[in-house]
């Protein structure tokens, strides 16, 4: 399914498009390939001008890639601004408590 998907975004990164949405493609691929995604999806952002909608659980790419972050929770939006603060309560108001949770249970 991996080479599907190389495929897939190729096809998907050189179509005009003014929106280009990307659904964790990159949780498929070695970091080669994630780098040159990441790469293709900041030319057509801020290079061509387009809007790329990044879908991701992998935080590191999108404090990389996005300068806004909607957070959704259960199909709910629980955040939406600087992607910084929006990782933050990421962290802070769903992680945290779920790590909490998982130590109490542990112990």
């Amino acid at each position: 399914s991996g080479m599907y998907v190389r495929l897939g975004f190729a096809i998907a990164a050189h179509l005009v498009s003014e929106i280009l949405i990307v659904d964790e493609v990159l949780a498929v691929g070695d970091s080669q390939f994630q780098e040159k995604c990441v790469g293709k999806m900041q030319d057509i952002g801020s290079k061509e001008g387009r809007t790329v909608i990044f879908v991701s659980h992998a935080l590191d790419t999108v404090a990389k890639l996005c300068n806004r972050c909607l957070l959704l929770d259960g199909g709910r939006l629980f955040g939406d601004g600087d992607t910084a603060a929006v990782i933050r309560k990421y962290h802070d108001e769903i992680i945290a408590p779920l790590k909490k949770l998982d130590e109490q249970h542990n112990s």
